[in-house]
């Protein structure tokens, strides 16, 4: 099948922007490694993300919405989040979706709060460090606030019984969630195991490591859980002009995620602000970057011409790609 046309979603007027405030983190997760998270990285300061939110209003003012992702490190840390949350809620109008990615450990109190100023909250299971009962006593609580939330459960080798457990009560308090695979990081010559440091681990797999992070057991129940959430949620467009409808898995598995040479629309329809502070067009940070934003950056107003030899994001996948025949 040669396709001439990928659509992410039905509205292309939308633009998704990934914002990962930082760092800084209170939890050191074996499988998130010294560059996704520290405990020592500065906070963002309010005037610097005022900037960077009133340049996205002025750019994409002609679109129909922008949705927002706020990611970290752990962006709840920073001490003017709230203040930025509702800074957005009063002042950027074209931000109409907010969606915020959290650990689970900051106060019941404060995601209370945040669930006025937000349309979703996703809370990740962090089974290495977080005490199960506080984040069940947010969850219940965040059950009585007009918010959307579900939870994330990272599946970690050894630990699959009481991930289980962790889930059968998600599911009888009635919890929307889903299990996550993880890739690990790695250290030295072998993987990252739980309960392991991953301030000193990377992401660079070391060569010849056989793939005995899961044990079978595992990856059967990883195997069946994915067929249970299989969504279809991108539309493809053949050359003689024949919409299907597939999913990510779908695209690598026939791999058809190579997109050299076509337009994208990354940069119109993305764009991700890493926790170094630069700006990218997408994930892929194919192009290089637009700018930093503690001093000057120029967003996108065109399509960029593709020239990594596979997308392999489902976040870059989604935006809207083309090539003229």
């Amino acid at each position: 099948m040669k396709l001439k046309k990928v659509f992410g979603s039905s509205n292309r007027n939308i633009t998704t922007i990934q914002w990962n405030l930082g760092l800084r983190c209170n939890y050191d997760c074996s499988f998130c490694g010294y560059n996704t998270h520290d405990l020592k990285s500065n906070h963002l300061s309010f005037e610097i993300m005022v900037n960077l939110l009133n340049k996205i209003k002025e750019t994409y003012k002609d679109r129909e919405s922008v949705d927002l992702i706020i990611t970290g490190g752990e962006p709840t840390l920073n001490p003017n989040f709230l203040n930025l949350l509702k800074y957005i809620k009063e002042e950027i109008h074209i931000i109409k979706d907010i969606c915020i990615n959290t650990n689970g450990s900051a106060s019941v109190k404060k995601y209370i709060e945040i669930s006025k100023l937000v349309k979703t909250i996703v809370f990740s299971w962090q089974i290495e460090h977080i005490n199960p009962n506080h984040l069940k006593k947010v969850l219940m609580s965040l059950k009585k606030c007009n918010v959307n939330f579900h939870v994330n459960v990272p599946v970690l080798p050894g630990l699959l019984d009481q991930i289980k457990e962790n889930a059968k009560w998600l599911k009888d308090n009635n919890i929307k969630f889903i299990f996550r695979k993880i890739h690990p990081m790695y250290k030295d010559n072998s993987y990252n195991m739980p309960f392991e440091s991953g301030f000193n681990a990377n992401i660079s797999k070391p060569k010849n490591l056989k793939s005995n992070y899961y044990s079978d057991k595992e990856l059967d129940f990883l195997n069946n859980i994915n067929k249970m959430n299989h969504k279809n949620n991108i539309i493809l467009q053949t050359e003689d002009n024949k919409e299907i409808f597939t999913n990510v898995n779908m695209l690598f598995s026939k791999n058809l995620n190579s997109f050299v040479n076509w337009k994208c629309n990354a940069g119109l329809e993305t764009l991700y602000i890493h926790n170094d502070e630069n700006i990218y067009r997408g994930n892929c940070m194919f192009g290089g970057s637009l700018g930093n934003i503690k001093n000057k950056f120029t967003l996108s107003s065109e399509p960029i011409i593709c020239g990594k030899e596979k997308c392999n994001c489902a976040a870059d996948l989604f935006t809207t790609k083309w090539k003229e025949i």
